[in-house]
């Protein structure tokens, strides 16, 4: 299977999906291509990413049905899900992230913190409950991590380092300011009769929050820009610290969009307020400022079924600053293309496009 990727976002939620369904060995490829002239006169691209795709697509077999990789997992072997995302700000700079699930990792992940008696279709709960008992008092020691390297090696005939993501989680850099790590998290256990209450069946997700230093680098920043504020006597300087702490949470509003980074957003926003508080007895109101509104991000539909359609949508991306369905991109006829852009008040000049992997870059510096 291979993703095809217009953001981080967009990677992130379909490596969290991967990961959930029991997809625990990961590896990374960087990949960058470049444009020369060939005896001046033909402008080409070499090291072209579609030579690598079509490698790793023999390789580890990426074009197979979800039914021909249940059945391939029922089998005892390994299969294989590859990500693409083309970089924001260089168009020539790819990043391939390569997801394997061997049958071990499928039912290991099937039942574990699992309640069955909750399943309600009888014969997924007699599945769940005897994976079990077989899995009572396993452990992922090095050895049974070994093995199901082992097993993706020799199936697919290839070294690719692995990083197995209960031992090490998945980080994803998305600027050169802000770093995510996918982790594990534990539902919080309520009382029947309290409002968020949710009869769940499995007892944690997988999410991504803010690495340490990134989450440490923002409330730094949060913290100058608040104490520029609130200590300014210029009027005039205090209007651009005001603007500074608007840009900064709406940074927060377009990145906390997970269920853990969104918990540290909120966190860093409560103590930014008892910060404010503290120092002049006001409100983010009273001090003109509204607080960023953190919504959870939405399921986003796929963007490209193949690399002709993913670099098509990405360069009229690049061209007008807007994104333009899939469903136009298909038919082919730039004239409904461009109507839908006119119809969207696109000015068609290159480089007013504004990004989140942009807006976070700004906010950190």
């Amino acid at each position: 299977m291979i993703v095809y990727s217009p953001h981080s976002k967009f990677t992130m939620q379909r490596i969290a999906d991967h990961v959930a369904n029991g997809a625990y060995f990961y590896a990374k490829i960087d990949w960058k291509e470049y444009e020369d002239w060939i005896n001046g006169e033909t402008k080409t691209i070499f090291n072209s990413v579609d030579g690598l795709i079509e490698k790793l697509t023999e390789r580890y077999d990426l074009k197979l049905t979800p039914r021909q990789r249940n059945y391939r997992l029922e089998k005892g072997y390994p299969v294989c899900t590859c990500i693409v995302q083309r970089d924001v700000f260089e168009k020539y700079k790819w990043t391939l992230h390569l997801l394997f699930t061997t049958p071990k990792t499928r039912d290991f992940n099937l039942q574990c913190g699992v309640a069955s008696q909750k399943i309600v279709n009888a014969k997924d709960r007699e599945k769940v409950e005897k994976l079990q008992d077989k899995f009572k008092g396993f452990t992922w020691i090095k050895p049974e991590i070994q093995a199901q390297m082992d097993l993706i090696y020799s199936y697919f005939k290839d070294r690719e380092p692995l990083q197995f993501i209960l031992d090490t989680a998945i980080s994803l850099k998305v600027t050169q300011h802000m770093t995510f790590e996918l982790v594990r998290t534990d539902h919080k256990v309520y009382k029947p009769t309290e409002k968020e209450y949710k009869d769940r069946i499995r007892s944690f997700s997988w999410s991504w929050r803010y690495s340490k230093q990134s989450y440490l680098r923002m409330k730094a920043r949060l913290i100058a820009v608040v104490n520029k504020l609130i200590s300014q006597k210029n009027n005039k300087l205090a209007e651009k610290n005001r603007a500074d702490l608007r840009n900064f949470f709406k940074m927060i509003e377009a990145w906390a969009v997970f269920k853990s980074n969104r918990q540290q957003s909120g966190e860093l926003l409560h103590f930014a307020q008892r910060f404010v508080r503290k120092k002049v007895k006001k409100s983010w109101q009273q001090i003109e400022i509204e607080p960023p509104h953190l919504v959870y991000l939405p399921r986003l539909e796929t963007y490209a079924e193949n690399l002709n359609e993913y670099r098509y949508r990405r360069e009229l991306f690049d061209q007008y600053g807007l994104e333009v369905p899939l469903d136009l991109v298909r038919e082919g006829d730039f004239m409904k293309i461009a109507a839908y852009m006119y119809r969207k008040d696109v000015s068609f000049v290159s480089g007013n496009k504004r990004t989140d992997e942009s807006l976070l870059s700004e906010n950190l510096e």
